[in-house]
């Protein structure tokens, strides 16, 4: 009996040092990571002139279409819909929740915004206040039909670059 129990002993301690050497560790550390996502923000003309139906079934449920596949490539960025006509507002904030933003772009309508026309500028400058606050890569955008001469575009597309931001 005295051998049987020397035999698991030494046994126990080989099993033991074995464990040791592999250095087990307990505990919970929280380590710093940059995630590089992408800030989004989808600027969208909702004035009256989106209601033609030059395109089926009108051109803002076409637009509304195919953005909806620009946030199903957009999953596990951050997206926000800006919505304009003759004033801007941002009707999404920035999000990695594809699924909210795209149920919030197909609720889109010309009713959403009372002032008519089309505020190109505006909505730029929406949107670039919108990701102001982010870090990283930070987009935008721009789908419209219209033309404005009353908000400045190009000098709101130049206050985008010189933030850092890309208008497509």
């Amino acid at each position: 009996p005295r051998r049987a129990a020397k035999a698991r002993l030494r046994a126990a301690a080989l099993c033991l040092i074995v464990v040791a050497l592999a250095g087990p560790q307990w505990g919970v550390e929280l380590v710093a990571t940059e995630a590089k996502t992408h800030q989004v923000v989808i600027a969208v003309d909702a004035s009256l002139s989106m209601t033609a139906e030059d395109a089926k079934p009108n051109r803002l449920e076409k637009a509304k279409e195919t953005l909806a596949l620009l946030l199903d490539a957009l999953k596990g960025q951050r997206v926000g819909i800006v919505a304009f006509a003759g004033e801007a507002a941002q009707v999404c904030p920035l999000t990695t929740d594809a699924a909210a933003a795209r149920q919030i772009l197909h609720g889109l309508s010309t009713d959403m915004i009372s002032v008519p026309g089309t505020a190109i500028g505006s909505a730029l400058r929406t949107s670039v206040a919108a990701l102001r606050p982010y870090a990283g890569p930070k987009w935008v955008v721009l789908l419209s039909d219209g033309e404005d001469h009353k908000t400045d575009p190009l000098g709101a597309a130049d206050e985008a670059a010189a933030a850092g931001v890309t208008v497509f």
